[in-house]
């Protein structure tokens, strides 16, 4: 739900858009001590920088 904004007002104004999302955790009981966020971080990095490298084409 937290890009569901982002893809209304995208979609409303006719402005392209891209919502790139990282996985943090697993589903399971909600416990914080096992996310790692800052390999979701480096991982959304490096997904984000092939993208824009595509797109440099």
């Amino acid at each position: 739900m937290e890009g569901a904004a982002l893809h209304y007002v995208g979609l409303m104004t006719q402005t392209p858009f891209l919502q790139l999302r990282t996985i943090s955790n697993r589903v399971e009981k909600r416990n914080k001590e096992n996310w790692n966020i800052p390999l979701a971080l480096e991982n959304n990095a490096t997904s984000l920088q092939t993208i824009l490298d595509q797109l440099a084409l």
